[in-house]
């Protein structure tokens, strides 16, 4: 790798998440953000413009290894173009910010903000809604992040039809890491969401569709849900959330 193979390695960070130098040297680049706690590690490739990436998490590792299982070996990724480089830092940067170390960390900042500029809400109803909007809020951001933007079962990727779901409802969560935690939900477009909500659809581990017997066949094809659904993908950090889930499914 030369000089200007780095150069353009930090041009390409700086666009797609990774926006400053942690570390620079002949042959070694490590980009960070101060949107995520994720470094990526850049060492030169075989060819030129070409180049060898890896993490300091393993969350986003597995994650990226599903996104990109042709350019993935041992935690380690092989990137041949500047195209993919944009792309691959794109996507494991959303991935970072869709983390849920990431996720109660803004919440944690936020909430002391909103104390620090109300300090007299404290112990009140109007803290524990402003506790609850920001989580939203935050929860919905890590969901469009992690899902790409697109609806876990249809694919949808229209933003003003989309909701974060909740699979352990929020309510009945035990911990604001629950709460806050993207796999304890998908994103969903507004019906399947609404039928998610109300335990009238839910998902078995291998993410194929569940409905509940209340709904009948015709229905189910109105809502195109009908046959085999599955969701795009899921991972084993979803299925105590999806047991919660299915355990209240509507008879």
């Amino acid at each position: 790798m030369n000089g200007g193979d780095l150069v353009l390695a930090e041009k390409a960070g700086r666009e797609n998440g990774f926006e400053y130098v942690v570390e620079r040297g002949s042959h070694k680049l490590v980009l960070g953000s101060a949107y995520h706690p994720i470094r990526v590690f850049i060492t030169p490739g075989e060819n030129p413009f070409s180049w060898n990436l890896s993490f300091d998490n393993r969350f986003l590792a597995n994650e990226l290894s599903r996104n990109f299982p042709d350019i993935e070996e041992n935690g380690n990724y092989y990137i041949w173009s500047l195209e993919l480089l944009a792309a691959f830092l794109q996507r494991a940067s959303e991935l970072a910010r869709s983390m849920p170390e990431t996720s109660i960390s803004r919440y944690q900042k936020e909430i002391q903000n909103a104390l620090d500029t109300e300090p007299d809400i404290k112990g009140t109803e109007r803290e524990a809604l402003i506790r609850q909007r920001i989580g939203q809020d935050i929860y919905r951001q890590a969901l469009i992040d992690y899902w790409g933007g697109c609806c876990a079962l249809s694919g949808i990727d229209i933003p003003e039809i989309l909701r974060a779901s909740h699979a352990k409802a929020w309510s009945e969560c035990e911990t604001d890491a629950e709460r806050l935690d993207v796999y304890n939900g998908f994103l969903f477009r507004a019906d399947i969401d609404a039928l998610f909500d109300r335990h009238l659809i839910t998902f078995a581990d291998d993410g194929c569709l569940i409905p509940s017997p209340r709904l009948t066949d015709y229905q189910l094809r109105a809502l195109n849900l009908d046959g085999d659904r599955y969701l795009t993908h899921i991972s084993p950090q979803h299925l105590p959330y999806l047991t919660w889930h299915r355990q209240r499914l509507v008879k």
